[in-house]
């Protein structure tokens, strides 16, 4: 009992008479300065922090919304049982959706994006490290590929990533999203 009595008196010393009276102390400035700096209003979410009972499609450990003219299309595990990834196509953008489990400890997703890095850079790949994204780090690889024709062309992606608890979402945009403001 005495573990329980303690926490909650850290607790109530760390809180300022303001926040237990419910007083704000920022200025209007200030908070929606805060308000930018947050975390985005928009997904991905983990399940504890949306309802996701209406109006998205249930893939198990996915949610998907549910988009007039969205395509689902799984890419199969070598075993042809299991998805390794999803292909979420909207319009002329393609969302590759992979989800896995997480360490307790946090930072897979830093893990998954350092080899990412180096797989794109030993494909020859132009990469660029953003640490500052909407979602946390993410990358922006231009790989070297060629046209049906034989000729020399890049093909651009920005590959995204969240740790959640326990679990790791790394998503690869491809398609008109990488340019339309409106997709973020």
């Amino acid at each position: 009992m005495a573990l329980f009595r303690r926490k909650k008196k850290k607790q109530e010393e760390q809180t300022s008479p303001s926040e237990a009276s419910g007083v704000q102390s920022q200025d209007p400035q200030q908070a929606e300065a805060a308000s930018d700096t947050a975390e985005p209003k928009h997904g991905p979410y983990d399940i504890s922090e949306r309802d996701a009972s209406e109006g998205y499609i249930d893939l198990g450990p996915l949610k998907v919304p549910a988009i007039a003219g969205l395509q689902l299309q799984p890419q199969f595990a070598p075993d042809k049982k299991s998805i390794a990834r999803l292909n979420i196509v909207v319009g002329n953008s393609v969302l590759q959706v992979l989800v896995a489990a997480g360490p307790k400890s946090g930072g897979g997703w830093k893990q998954i994006l350092e080899g990412t890095e180096e797989s794109f850079k030993k494909q020859g790949a132009e990469v660029e490290h953003n640490p500052n994204g909407p979602w946390g780090e993410e990358l922006i690889a231009k790989v070297p590929v060629k046209t049906a024709d034989g000729r020399p062309a890049v093909a651009p992606s920005r590959i995204i990533g969240m740790d959640g608890d326990r679990w790791i979402l790394r998503v690869d945009i491809v398609g008109g999203a990488l340019v339309d403001k409106k997709a973020f």
